[in-house]
């Protein structure tokens, strides 16, 4: 979050409304206009003060989305007409204050009571000439101001979408230019010829693609394992677009062993394709529910096998297949999960580099038990000032957003750092669905008002601790990701003082993933409270 821009083009308006000939005093408004910033304040500060006079400053706060403001019932007497006076503005927010904006201005003159006398004096002739031409000079300057404004939001914007279609890959750019294929193009390091791919069934369904399993046909005619994404039939110009920065945002991402690698592309025909590696146990949103139904299964035998035989005695290890044991983590194995996506998130980071969609279904597990987070070639570079605000629609990840996500669509490295706790709660409870029993439409209010969700049951206090860290209202108050690694470097050290997996301890139905998570109990400010 950066401190505020310092407010532009301040203009002041002074405009008599009422003269008092008892004490030949005059009553002024002051009307105050400023140019709308980029991203509005919480609020602005205007101070206004006077020269050489007895009046005292005057002070006042308004709106962060204002654009106007009024200082009202301003006397000025008949010996202050000539009184200067300065108004100043500061923007404030929670990172800080910007520059102060000041405009200094003298009391409009053109009302003067007229004299007991039936003649004019100079100074009444001179006003009665000076006051409109003084007016309209106002008008003037204030239509100038107006237009060079105008032409400054014009030159921005054009500059905007300048940039915004350089950024366009050239494929995109020809299928606007409505020619029927792209292989002009220039081929890359990237680049194969689809004739390399064997696509088999799909293993993933999105809003506007699919991925399907398959292999690649390297130089030497080996057939490497992939997972080949696509788009569906007829996608539109945004849909396009987005793919293609996908691409884009892939190839310029280094190989980490947390992230998953783009392997190749198609870009050259009238169909594009992402080639990227495959992992054979899919999202970690499913397999953490598939070993919670094998847990409940084990769990459920051994209980009915003690209610019809007093006498019987259990051993996991014996009584149950080798195919019932298998894929089912320990408490070590959700830690280190929880670790690989630090180490990911702490490598996106470093190169400005934001998610907007950390959530277990979009982190992906090797055959050895690593985690690589995938969809991150959705991310957006936050190179400039680390900020993304979100101007566009569409669904949105509500229950792993941060707070400043959802009022003011600005997303940070430290908003993924708020999405990273949802999902470590997601990894503790076996998949559960974040916030049970709350409605969508319920949940900003309730995060609002300070709660959070409660210390699931077989969760440390230590554990639960590092999740309502992420939580803090405040993103300067969250740990960064380098911190989280620290923390979790630690905590793998003593992994078993920090979760327990034993199901009979854990008071949780077979279908708790999918409905009833945990307890419906939110925390504010160390109180449990039923929701």
């Amino acid at each position: 979050m950066c401190v505020p821009h310092k407010p532009e083009n301040l203009t002041a308006i002074d405009a008599l409304v009422d003269y008092n000939e008892e004490d030949n005093s005059s009553r002024y408004n002051i009307q105050l206009y400023w140019s709308k910033p980029t991203y509005p304040p919480n609020y602005y500060q205007i101070k206004l003060m006077f020269y050489n006079s007895t009046h005292k400053p005057i002070f006042l706060n308004v709106s962060g989305e204002s654009t106007n403001a009024t200082i009202g019932n301003v006397i000025v007497t008949s010996e202050e007409f000539s009184v200067r006076y300065w108004v100043f503005i500061t923007a404030y927010s929670f990172a800080g204050k910007s520059a102060t904006s000041a405009i200094e201005r003298s009391f409009n003159v053109s009302f003067i009571p007229v004299s007991d006398g039936s003649t004019w004096n100079d100074v009444e002739v001179i006003m009665i000439i000076v006051g409109p031409i003084l007016a309209i000079g106002l008008v003037v300057m204030l239509a100038a101001n107006w237009y060079f404004a105008k032409k400054v939001a014009k030159e921005k914007k054009l500059k905007y979408f300048k940039e915004l279609n350089e950024k366009i890959p050239p494929s995109i750019i020809t299928a606007i230019g409505g020619l029927s294929s792209n292989n002009s193009i220039p081929a890359d390091n990237w680049e194969i010829n689809p004739s390399r791919l064997i696509i088999k069934s799909i293993i993933g369904e999105g809003a506007f693609g699919l991925v399907k399993k398959g292999y690649y046909l390297d130089s030497n005619e080996e057939k490497i394992e992939v997972a080949i994404k696509m788009m569906k039939e007829h996608p539109t110009m945004d849909e396009m677009k987005q793919f293609y920065q996908e691409i884009d945002i892939m190839k310029s991402v280094p190989k980490h062993p947390q992230l998953v690698s783009l392997v190749a592309c198609v870009t050259r025909g009238s169909s594009p394709l992402i080639v990227v590696e495959y992992c054979a146990k899919g999202d970690l949103q499913t397999y953490l529910r598939k070993a919670w139904d094998k847990l409940s299964k084990i769990k459920n035998e051994e209980s009915f096998a003690q209610s019809s035989n007093p006498q019987y005695v259990s051993n996991a290890l014996y009584d149950f297949s080798q195919s019932d044991m298998t894929d089912i983590p320990q408490p070590k194995d959700l830690i280190s999960f929880a670790r690989q996506i630090v180490l990911g998130m702490e490598y996106l980071a470093s190169l400005k580099l934001i998610h907007r969609d950390l959530a277990a279904r979009n982190v992906l597990i090797c055959e050895d038990n690593k985690v690589k987070i995938s969809d991150f070639g959705l991310s957006r570079d936050v190179y400039y000032d680390n900020v993304y605000r979100k101007v566009t629609g569409g669904k949105v990840p509500i229950r792993w957003m941060a707070l400043e996500s959802m009022t003011q669509q600005i997303y940070t490295t430290q908003s993924d750092v708020w999405s990273f706790g949802i999902l470590l709660w997601e990894i503790v409870t076996m998949g559960s669905t974040p916030y049970p029993g709350v409605q969508t439409q319920e949940l900003l209010p309730l995060l609002r008002s300070g709660f959070r969700m409660e210390r699931p049951i077989n969760c440390s206090e230590e554990l639960y601790a590092i999740m309502c860290n992420c939580w803090n209202a405040s993103p300067l108050d969250r740990p960064t990701f380098a911190e989280l690694r620290v923390i979790f470097d630690t905590l793998l050290e003593k992994v078993s003082c920090y979760l327990n997996l034993d199901i009979s301890d854990v008071s949780m139905t077979q279908h708790h993933c999918y409905s009833n998570t945990f307890s419906g109990r939110y925390v504010k400010q160390g109180k449990i409270v039923d929701v």
